[in-house]
């Protein structure tokens, strides 16, 4: 919780307008889990993102009691949507470092996801961010595109209950899934925190 508080304090997130007993939740891109909450202390390790597993940690930070949350995930595109904007100008990009609102509701693709965290305004309009598009490779560069737009860049599982894979165009996933009506594997944890 204190690297928390000194990561959003270096970047100028005003945390403390949202409430003291508002969950933060937060990605940390190339961040995966060695030693998550539930054995008495988070450890991280430090990787790079490859687009094809998640390897990132997505968490919640419950600031009054001092007490972090932490998940497997990705905060990047998975590798086909990257190859898609590439390819043809659509999908996939990456969401830059900020503090963002979200509202919960459903992430509607071809199928519908209950209970997810939605980057929207609260008259449910997709909310205007900036993000990163690579255009001449399959990597992200300081000089890629920047875009600013409003994608739906939401939180929600990655539709795999291992670490297999992820469905991403440009969202944060935790790794679970949603099926026959039931939120399943570290994604139902993460709702629950």
């Amino acid at each position: 919780a204190d690297d928390l508080a000194l990561l959003a304090r270096l970047n100028d997130f005003n945390v403390g307008a949202l409430g003291d007993d508002t969950p933060i939740l937060f990605g940390l891109r190339g961040a995966g889990v060695v030693k998550d909450h539930s054995s008495g202390g988070v450890v991280l390790i430090d990787q790079r993102p490859d687009h094809v597993v998640p390897r990132c940690t997505i968490g919640v930070w419950h600031r009054r009691e001092g007490k972090v949350s932490v998940f497997p995930g990705s905060t990047v595109p998975n590798q086909a949507a990257v190859a898609k904007f590439k390819a043809d100008g659509s999908a996939g990009n990456l969401l830059a470092t900020g503090l963002y609102n979200y509202v919960c509701g459903p992430h509607i693709t071809s199928r519908t996801t209950p209970g997810c965290f939605l980057l929207r305004n609260p008259d449910m309009s997709k909310r205007v961010v900036v993000v990163r598009r690579s255009t001449n490779d399959l990597s992200y560069q300081k000089t890629d595109v920047v875009d600013r737009c409003a994608p739906g860049d939401n939180i929600h599982p990655t539709f795999f209950s291992n670490g297999a894979g992820f469905s991403s165009l440009g969202c944060q996933t935790v790794t679970g899934s949603f099926k026959d009506g039931v939120h399943s594997g570290p994604w139902a944890a993460f709702r629950k925190a």
